[in-house]
């Protein structure tokens, strides 16, 4: 069976990103460096086959997706998190306006924000978009799917298994950044994550330096409640991955922090260096 792959950008750079504002529903423009991220990646993929591109209906994530030069169908449901009152502010203005709200969204994923969605609604939201995709995708098809930062990884958290949290247990999604989803014989596959190598002189500096890899696997333990560590290979920070982890816990590329898992699963993890970039994660069930 030949695999499925679905790729997922996040819009390139706002006018909103550009100002530190929090932006949901709202839709503010592409910057001006956000239409040459937008230029670059679409040159990047220019050599890739694309059979379907989908995107939010939000003007950024929509222009981004019009650049890479395939007929786009945009749908409200792979929107950004419905803000509500807080769409369009900076924190210190949420602080401000709504005290105490931007604490309790930290310990509450049932929290509307703003008096918009929550995150368990925005998981719900795209996990059913990402279900209905998928189910009219041919084995073999390659899709684009540009959305939205949260959105992304309310998605990847929905499908590895990841208990939502505030600040997000994943890195946060750069722009225009690619995150690539196989679906096969074995499951389904996070095979790359954060990919922003086609941005140059933006794209962090530190990525996939040679020899600076780490493989672990990670199986939740029945008897003991931890998990072990198999094998670990030339990383010089391998222990603060392995330290304290404990029953339904798998390792995330974000500085190394540990994830509490929704079900026991076991984990192949590569990281780079500084444990900024997701390269392969195959998740399985026990």
């Amino acid at each position: 069976m030949v695999d499925t792959e679905i790729i997922l950008v996040r819009h390139a750079e706002s006018t909103s990103n550009v100002a530190q504002r929090w932006q949901g529903h709202g839709d503010a423009p592409l910057s001006d460096r956000g239409r040459a991220q937008a230029a670059a990646l679409a040159a990047a993929m220019a050599g890739v086959r694309v059979d379907r591109v989908v995107s939010s209906d939000l003007t950024r994530a929509h222009d981004t997706a019009r650049a890479l030069g395939h007929p786009v169908e945009a749908s409200p449901a792979w929107r950004e998190l419905d803000l509500g009152a807080w769409d369009g502010l900076t924190s210190v203005e949420i602080a401000a306006r709504f005290p105490g709200e931007l604490e309790a969204l930290r310990t509450d994923p049932t929290m509307p924000l703003g008096g918009g969605e929550s995150w368990l609604d925005v998981t719900r939201r795209v996990g059913d978009a990402f279900d209905r995709l998928r189910s009219t995708l041919e084995p073999g098809t390659r899709a684009v799917v540009v959305a939205h930062g949260a959105v992304i990884v309310a998605l990847l958290e929905h499908l590895l298994g990841v208990r939502p949290a505030h600040p997000r247990r994943f890195a946060p999604v750069r722009n225009t950044a690619r995150a690539l989803l196989r679906a096969g014989e074995g499951g389904l596959t996070l095979a790359r994550f954060n990919e922003v190598d086609h941005l140059g002189a933006e794209a962090p500096r530190h990525r996939r330096p040679e020899g600076a890899h780490a493989l672990h696997r990670l199986r939740p333990g029945a008897a003991r409640r931890d998990a072990t560590a198999d094998r670990v290979d030339r990383w010089d920070d391998a222990d603060r991955l392995a330290t304290g982890v404990a029953h339904d816990l798998g390792i995330l590329p974000d500085r190394g922090r540990l994830a509490p898992l929704a079900t026991p699963r076991a984990a192949h993890l590569i990281v780079s260096r500084l444990g900024s970039s997701l390269l392969d994660w195959g998740v399985t069930s026990d």
